[in-house]
């Protein structure tokens, strides 16, 4: 007999907790770190590699991280889901993640291009794709990530292609509350601002 819930009630709690790595990318991607903030405990640790700490320490970084990277979009595939009981399960989840790092971002290009891409101010692309560790437990409002553990198989850069242009007729995604989302959302009548969906399992 598996553990955690069972039948109809287990794939809800999959579900719910799919929800919540899907909706991690979308404030990951959108900047919208109040969104970000929600798919975790209030105690929860995200450890990154670059930074590895508490959530505020977490966000603290990404948003310095993020300042600079112009267009980002993430895949999360293959996730396993392991229930430990009816509120604790283990969560291994691929994931690949486009991010164009602007002119200035020379951080990124020392570290993932060479030195000798010190002093060349040009946009790059960097491809990441590994996977998240996930302890989730669930709260009286829903699943949440307690602990996260990034492991990395690959990253590669490259020099950025020129950007596409944004216009009301060639929407081009955007890191902030005008992108295409927010109106596409509202125009049929949900709230423009995306939240975590309250948990249903019981």
């Amino acid at each position: 007999m598996p553990a955690g819930p069972t039948g109809i009630d287990r794939l809800i709690a999959k579900d719910e907790i799919k929800d919540v790595i899907f909706q991690w990318s979308r404030g990951v991607a959108r900047k919208d770190w109040g969104l970000v903030a929600s798919c975790y405990t209030p105690d929860g640790q995200d450890n990154h590699g670059s930074v590895n700490g508490g959530v505020d320490v977490f966000l603290g970084w990404m948003k310095e991280y993020h300042a600079r990277i112009e267009q980002a979009i993430f895949y999360s595939t293959n996730i396993l889901i392991e229930f430990v009981d009816d509120s604790h399960a283990f969560v291994e989840s691929h994931g690949i993640s486009f991010q164009r790092h602007d002119a200035g971002a020379r951080g990124a290009r020392v570290q993932f291009l060479g030195p000798e891409w010190a002093d060349r101010e040009v946009p790059i692309v960097i491809t990441f794709a590994g996977r998240k560790l996930d302890e989730f437990v669930k709260l009286e409002d829903g699943w949440r990530i307690r602990k996260r553990q990034q492991v990395y198989e690959m990253a590669e850069a490259r020099p950025a292609s020129n950007a596409l242009v944004d216009s009301p007729s060639f929407r081009v995604a955007r890191r902030d509350d005008d992108d295409a989302l927010f109106d596409a959302r509202e125009s049929i009548g949900l709230p423009r601002m995306p939240t975590l969906v309250p948990s249903s399992f019981s």
